[in-house]
């Protein structure tokens, strides 16, 4: 099985959402099958929708530096 781990903001906290697509294997033709992976806002990249679009508000309408935000 595959995990793909989400990190996703909810108000005032953080949350990891974890993502678990068995693998199985096809005995007749010999195949592994897998369900797709989610859709993602950054390809490769752990934040989720929620995480992105609170650091775009915060960034560009709040007007917030990023430093003020990794912290």
């Amino acid at each position: 099985e595959s995990v793909t781990e989400v990190l996703e903001k909810i108000p005032a906290r953080l949350k990891v959402i974890r993502h678990v697509r068995p693998r199985y294997a096809c005995r007749a033709c010999e195949a592994m099958l897998q369900a797709p992976v989610p859709a993602l806002p950054i390809e490769r990249g752990r934040p989720g929708p929620g995480l992105v679009a609170h650091v775009l508000v915060s960034k560009y309408l709040d007007g917030l530096p990023l430093y003020r935000l990794s912290g």
